[in-house]
């Protein structure tokens, strides 16, 4: 989806307002600050805990007396209407749906598009999907085909943002030295396990192998060289206690990282 993408999500008729708070949630969660409300319930408790941090998006949401109305005062290049109820039959096409990733993934640069929800009973009638350009639908089960609202808004939402960058550490990744120093570490502790000729053979094959074919972080690489250093130290006859700090043996040609944060 592009990022330029901007996305008004628009109810009609909702009937409970819990529903109402939990949409403006996840509207917040995802960035989103487009929200309008035709016709819903009044605002009670409920739609407030449901909304907790989002609740000024909630009531400041303009309101309108029908879908039309609203077509007419929010500028939106695309509007979409949403339904529980695909269509199967080849001669009638009014509910011919996309799924939200065949949506998103056609529009172009800086739309402006309106995601449209019915009512949680009936959906949008007929006539509300014929005033709409396009029609989605979440794949769901045969069996129960509907969604909860704002289970349904997130959805489109998750789907529209699938493809953004998130702001995150992304751990050190080893490379061919680390592979193979923590294949050699390996190695010289099966040595000390005076295993069968066969098994330690074995062993050491699958070993190279299994971390050949993974990408072990520098976390995960220096925190199991710990391991299997401390374990052939046992081995070797090392007591705790004595000389706890020695490190391991491996030119690499950096430190290892400090201990991992809880």
């Amino acid at each position: 989806m592009p990022d330029s993408l901007e996305l008004v999500i628009v109810l009609v008729q909702p009937k409970f307002e819990g529903n109402v708070g939990a949409v403006a949630r996840s509207c917040a969660n995802f960035g989103l600050d487009s929200l309008v409300l035709i016709d819903p319930p009044p605002f009670g408790d409920e739609a407030y805990e449901r909304a907790l941090h989002a609740q000024d998006l909630m009531l400041n949401a303009p309101q309108f007396d029908s879908l039309e109305q609203a077509m007419e005062n929010v500028k939106a290049d695309t509007w979409v209407a949403t339904t529980g109820k695909a269509n199967i039959n080849p001669k009638c096409h009014r509910r011919n749906p996309e799924t939200p990733m065949e949506l998103f993934e056609s529009f172009e640069e800086g739309r402006k598009v309106a995601l449209v929800f019915g009512r949680e009973d009936n959906g949008l009638s007929n006539e509300e999907i014929e005033l709409c350009d396009r029609v989605a639908t979440v794949p769901t089960s045969d069996g129960y085909p509907v969604m909860n609202l704002s289970h349904a808004v997130t959805v489109f939402l998750y789907e529209a943002a699938r493809g953004r960058e998130i702001e995150r550490l992304k751990p050190l990744a080893t490379d061919t030295n680390h592979r193979e120093a923590f294949v050699k570490m390996f190695d010289e502790f099966v040595d000390h396990l005076e295993l069968p000729e066969i098994r330690e053979r074995n062993s050491k094959l699958l070993f190279r192998r299994m971390v050949s074919r993974s990408q072990p972080t520098q976390w995960e690489f220096y925190t199991l060289m710990g391991v299997f250093n401390q374990g052939t130290r046992l081995l070797k006859g090392w007591k705790p206690g004595e000389n706890d700090h020695e490190d391991f043996d491996v030119e690499l040609g950096e430190e290892p990282p400090e201990d991992i944060e809880e």
